[in-house]
């Protein structure tokens, strides 16, 4: 989901993304020393592994 965001943002030559990832009623990013804090993340696609975090803040070149 954020991938889309960041692609459309790059079209309209946006050059800055302020990522709310953390609020009160969601903590979507997945911390292995507390498994169950994603739990209430408000969808599956709005969840994020650390690996998937990774990859949206240091994309490989070529994607």
């Amino acid at each position: 989901m954020i991938k889309k965001v960041i692609d459309s943002m790059a079209y309209v030559k946006l050059n800055v993304l302020h990522w709310h990832i953390v609020d009160h009623q969601s903590f979507p990013l997945e911390i292995s020393s507390f498994p169950k804090l994603w739990n209430d993340a408000y969808s599956r696609p709005e969840r994020y592994t650390v690996a998937a975090a990774a990859e949206i803040l240091c994309p490989k070149k070529g994607n």
